[in-house]
């Protein structure tokens, strides 16, 4: 973990094999602020900055924040009512969250800075992240920024369908040393929750970048910039496997405990997604990816698409992403309340 020690301004890599020794907190300026309703929100700064030292490699890090990933994202729940209809929930929103995401993508770091609210009305920032020093990766849970589909890019060149991948690796965790020849110096120095979960690297890029480029859309703003918004569908079997870590801790608020870890995952799986395109080394094209909406399926058997909707590309089940929204917009009882108007991708996670 990188863990805050407010009185001094450290952060330090609790590991014995690690090579970054010492990482502080050289700039920060964050309290809590007072909204009209006199509830205090975090007020979190758009830069961190932070200074690294190892063994070998020194740097500094300025990590900017990402506004295109919010916590408070429109989310829907679906699940079976006692007649054993299917019932699709607007969740109510806060209106702003405790938790803010940065990256600086030319180092290979990215954090997630949560804050923790003391009795003097001030917020400590607890921060986990992942660090790139020299020829080796740290990994603090919980961001996943160098865990995404391997065939997220694949999906974006068929973007004129606007697929969703059906495929049980998509919900991914951490680095895989087996899959990939470049994190053959990774260390997984914190303890994974999610190690149950398949793991994929990201697929080639050069593969897949002229299609990406050609298949274009409107709210492209110039030649060399992408923007991309998702919306995130999670199945029951995920929603399963966060139930079974929220029951690890008690069963108190145990559903309450799994809402807020299966979409902070959602959220971070988003932001790990954004980063690795921030990153690429391309000077033709930008790709920002943004999260504009999720959909959490509670019950077994409420996967919504007919076995027509289903083709394979590449050998892959595919599923045309327009028409499973459709289905889980018929589900909603208030006609019109379900609004994914702005959407490229739909990505499915299960288990």
């Amino acid at each position: 973990m990188l863990s805050y020690i407010p009185k001094h301004g450290h952060f330090r890599i609790n590991a014995a094999t690690t090579e970054a020794e010492t990482v502080w907190l050289t700039e920060v300026t964050t309290g809590l602020q007072t909204d009209k309703r006199g509830v205090t929100i975090p007020d979190f700064p758009d830069q961190l900055l932070f200074h690294v030292k190892g063994k070998t490699h020194e740097l500094v890090l300025n990590l900017e924040k990402n506004n295109r990933i919010d916590q408070n994202v429109d989310t829907y729940i679906v699940q079976s009512t006692i007649d054993g209809q299917s019932l699709m929930e607007k969740m109510k929103n806060l209106d702003k969250a405790d938790v803010a995401y940065y990256q600086d993508v030319d180092n290979g770091a990215f954090m997630t800075a949560r804050c923790v609210k003391r009795s003097s009305g001030q917020c400590d920032i607890l921060i986990n992240g992942n660090i790139r020093l020299g020829d080796r990766s740290y990994n603090m849970r919980p961001s996943d920024a160098y865990a995404i589909p391997s065939d997220f890019l694949e999906l974006m060149g068929l973007r004129g369908k606007r697929y969703v991948l059906q495929d049980q690796a998509l919900v991914l965790s951490g680095m895989s040393e087996q899959n990939n020849e470049e994190t053959s110096g990774v260390e997984n120095n914190v303890e994974d929750k999610y190690t149950d979960l398949p793991r994929r690297m990201p697929y080639p890029y050069e593969q897949d970048k002229q299609n990406l480029f050609i298949k274009r859309d409107d709210k492209a703003r110039d030649l060399n910039n992408y923007y991309v918004d998702v919306v995130v569908v999670a199945d029951s079997g995920l929603w399963d496997f966060f139930l079974m870590l929220a029951d690890s801790i008690g069963p108190h608020d145990r559903e309450d405990r799994a809402y807020a870890e299966i979409k902070q995952y959602v959220v971070q799986f988003v932001h790990g997604v954004d980063g690795i395109f921030r990153g690429i080394e391309d000077h033709s094209i930008a790709i920002s990816v943004g999260l504009v909406g999720f959909v959490l399926l509670k019950d077994v058997g409420l996967f919504p698409h007919e076995a027509a909707t289903v083709e394979i590309q590449g050998g892959i089940s595919m599923i045309d992403g327009d028409k499973y929204l459709q289905d889980l917009q018929k589900w909603d009882t208030q006609v019109g309340s379900t609004k994914f108007e702005s959407y490229d991708q739909v990505i499915l996670l299960t288990r």
